[in-house]
């Protein structure tokens, strides 16, 4: 293993060296400026590190090897290379407000305003919520660790870190040229799964297997964030033109089969409701296809039977007897049955699993394996951590982030690439709370997308304006 682990460091850091010259080079090219230079250091540090590395060895024991070195080498107590960047970069932030002429709270831009908002009022009330919650399950009796109750914090830091950054960085956005933004994060992207698929390569007798095929990405967290976007836009290219943009298209449809060739059930069913979304807004736009109004009709069928294989699969049966287990030991009972018992309470759960990635080895030797932190479920996890009371708030959130995200599709143009930016924030709006997580994926995945939409809308508006002179005249 020790052999393997230095060939996959190797390639790591020839991945990570040719796109720093990358960003760097593009950064002088187009005069992006020191922020944009600063937020993608964050962005490729992030996302080319393993959180949960799909190792079998290394995902046991939480090595801290050179591609989780910034998730898992613990540097101060429980404090990570990524804390310490973190709070370096926040002392700088304060420091440069405290010595403005104006020391305010930042304004947003405003393109993106209300769904910097959304987040701020959604994962206020989530981290509230939440906390009160986990306090009154330990004070009935409850098992929980503080510690993993406040690591969600962390949340708020990066959203502080990374919003801030887009806003310095947000005029020069607004000038760019849409594709010439998006081709730059394709070409980052695509490094960065090609790194993964290299090191699924070296490490192939220790990867997951999924219905007979290896995984060819090995950190599950790139797939649910960084790269579920080319999963959709392929989707959408499916029965349409091929983009002219050559390199845009191309890369965009590789990074898109490896992710479907990962077999990633959650991301199988983001398709499949991504296709029928895509043709509803198109519709509403006035573009009917009638042969994508038949895959329409394919991918409901695909979307239930989908439903129906996850209902026997292995990770399924262990999610059902996670949310079974919570339910009978702890969700019908007070606080629980009404404001659920927070990030950090824990709930016993004896059933068996046979899912090699649910529990480590290091929590077994630990004895750690009776009591769960988590539903591995999106949204239905919000049971457990704010209960129905909260999830029936969350709904509500959620519901708003749907229309307003897509009134904003149906103002623009008919744009392949635009529905699947807007489809990937409107999901991610939806059913995660970004201001409330234990990792960066998430706020760094909003603030590129942002970064687009902050862009094609410009442009949008500018096409808009001319085309309103031009009838004038």
């Amino acid at each position: 293993m020790g052999n393997l682990i230095f060939l996959d460091s190797v390639v790591f850091f020839i991945t990570l060296i040719f796109v720093s010259v990358y960003v760097r080079h593009f950064n002088k090219k187009y005069k992006m400026g020191f922020a944009f230079l600063v937020l993608m250091f964050f962005y490729v540090i992030c996302s080319y590190s393993s959180y949960n590395i799909m190792v079998k060895p290394i995902h046991d024991y939480n090595l801290a090897i050179p591609r989780t070195f910034i998730f898992h080498f613990k540097v101060i107590g429980p404090l990570v290379p990524l804390d310490i960047l973190c709070v370096i970069t926040l002392l700088f932030i304060v420091l440069r407000k405290l010595s403005s002429a104006s020391p305010t709270l930042i304004s947003i831009n405003s393109t993106v305003s209300v769904y910097v908002k959304y987040m701020v009022l959604q994962g206020g009330f989530f981290a509230i919520l939440s906390t009160v919650s986990f306090f009154v399950y330990l004070q009935s009796g409850g098992k929980g660790v503080v510690t993993d109750q406040l690591i969600s914090f962390r949340g708020v830091l990066y959203f502080i870190i990374f919003i801030y950054l887009f806003q310095l960085c947000s005029n020069r956005v607004k000038e760019m040229d849409f594709y010439t933004l998006f081709k730059f994060f394709v070409i980052v992207d695509f490094i960065n799964a090609v790194s993964g698929f290299v090191s699924s390569l070296i490490y192939k007798d220790y990867v997951w297997s999924r219905y007979g095929m290896n995984i060819s990405i090995i950190d599950q967290d790139d797939v649910y964030n960084f790269f579920t976007i080319y999963a959709v836009l392929l989707v959408s290219l499916f029965l349409t033109k091929p983009l002219k943009r050559k390199y845009i298209y191309l890369l965009s449809i590789i990074i898109g089969v490896l992710v479907y060739a990962n077999m990633y059930k959650y991301v199988f069913v983001v398709g499949a409701i991504y296709f029928i979304y895509d043709f509803v807004i198109n519709a509403l736009k006035g573009r009917i296809a009638i042969l994508k109004l038949g895959a329409v009709a394919i991918a409901a069928v695909f979307l239930a039977s989908t439903f129906l294989m996850l209902s026997t699969s292995k990770s399924m049966n262990t999610r059902s007897g996670q949310i079974s287990d919570y339910w009978e030991y702890t969700g019908s009972k007070f606080p629980a049955n009404l404001i659920g018992i927070g990030n950090g309470g824990q709930f016993y759960s004896p059933t068996d699993t046979d899912d090699d990635g649910e529990i480590k080895v290091i929590d077994k030797e630990n004895n750690a394996t009776s009591y769960r932190k988590s539903i591995q479920t999106p949204f239905v996890s919000f049971i457990k951590v704010v209960g129905p009371l909260g999830i029936i708030v969350l709904f509500g959130f959620s519901m708003y982030s749907i229309l307003k995200v897509s009134a904003l599709n149906l103002s623009l143009p008919y744009n392949v690439i635009y529905n699947a930016v807007l489809f990937n924030l409107l999901w991610i709006l939806a059913v995660s709370t970004p201001l409330f997580q234990v990792t960066p994926f998430t706020m760094l995945t909003i603030t590129k997308l942002l970064i687009f939409v902050c862009a094609f809308r410009s442009e949008s508006e500018t096409v808009r304006k001319k085309t309103l002179e031009d009838e004038e005249t």
